[in-house]
């Protein structure tokens, strides 16, 4: 997750005016980190950013099993 997270901020890290960018770029930060943990069914259904925002992490309906969440490559070695 801080690879995606460090990407984003070093993107706005900058005095080139970028505001007309962030609505996007969050929204793909923010569906990237949810496909982590966000059953896949469910992200498909959300078709914009208001969406994503709506869905209700805290219900375990919505959310993968612990053996599906994405813990990336790091996760799954010290796991193994």
């Amino acid at each position: 997750m801080a690879a995606q997270c460090k990407l984003f901020l070093k993107k706005f890290q900058t005095y080139v005016p970028l505001a007309r960018c962030v609505y996007n770029a969050i929204g793909q930060l923010l569906h990237t980190l949810m496909k982590r943990f966000v059953k896949k069914l469910i992200l498909e259904k959300a078709d914009g950013i208001a969406q994503l925002l709506k869905i209700d992490v805290t219900n375990k309906d919505t959310r993968c099993n612990y053996r599906e969440v994405d813990v990336g490559m790091a996760g799954n070695k010290e796991m193994a």
